[in-house]
């Protein structure tokens, strides 16, 4: 007894539909052979691919437009890659930074580890990383190892975009970090020392004693300013190595 195998012919496969590996329906548009097939996605970007037919029954394809990463991140269709090498896993610092950038915001996971990120978006066009990347690798000090920050522009903002973020170095990122969360019951910079309260300003990740007051508010007024200068010193410590803009900013930097 032998088996009858199956054949698609172009009568049977024009105008089929199938599914994604994403849930995303397309349909055949073009068949030339069991070998290349073209089907259309069936949403707003109707974007096609050309593939074969064992491909599509077994859902094994993907369309560029699928929210795969985190529900709301999709790769997109362009010239910038995930891989730096294809065969290889190492990513492209464009697809780690926005991944990462993805993750902060909509990763239960993540959020349960860094709440303070609770509330934070990413814009609708960063949703597509072939658009973030183009953002990201033409930015003036892209390729020096900068960290994507989305606060000096806009204080208190919630949105990654391309109108509130700038590249900026490790040391200027941190120096602005607002650690509330975990100060305790004083302001910002002040800690209590047996009946005085004490001042300390972080420099280069390693605290240094301004000195000691009566009352915290005293402490924190002394704290303000010199914290104020500080950013302004780290500043100018950065002209014409940051942007513009991040730079006017820390320049009028106010506590």
């Amino acid at each position: 007894m032998t088996t009858k195998k199956f054949r698609d012919t172009k009568e049977k496969m024009m105008g089929s539909f199938f599914l994604s590996s994403g849930g995303t329906d397309c349909v055949v548009i073009d068949y030339r052979s069991c070998y290349e097939v073209t089907v259309m996605f069936l949403d707003k970007y109707e974007h096609t691919i050309t593939t074969n037919a064992g491909v599509l029954r077994k859902r094994a394809f993907t369309n560029p437009y699928d929210p795969t990463v985190y529900g709301v991140g999709y790769f997109g269709v362009g010239k910038y890659r995930a891989r730096e090498v294809p065969e290889h896993d190492k990513k492209t610092k464009a697809y780690e930074v926005w991944r990462d950038m993805i993750k902060r915001c909509y990763s239960e996971k993540s959020l349960a580890i860094n709440p303070s990120y609770k509330g934070c978006t990413v814009c609708d066009e960063w949703h597509n990383f072939q658009v973030f990347a183009e953002w990201y690798v033409n930015q003036e000090f892209y390729g020096l190892g900068y960290q994507l920050d989305k606060d000096i522009l806009v204080k208190g903002n919630k949105v990654y975009s391309p109108e509130t973020c700038a590249l900026v170095p490790r040391e200027i990122n941190v120096l602005l970090h607002d650690n509330s969360k975990t100060r305790g019951e004083y302001p910002l910079g002040v800690t209590k020392l047996n009946h005085n309260y004490l001042v300390q300003v972080s420099i280069n990740g390693k605290n240094k004693r301004v000195g000691r007051y009566d009352t915290p508010e005293q402490a924190h007024e002394v704290y303000k300013k010199h914290k104020e200068l500080q950013v302004k010193d780290v500043a100018n410590q950065w002209k014409n190595l940051v942007d513009i803009r991040v730079y006017n900013k820390l320049l009028n930097w106010k506590l």
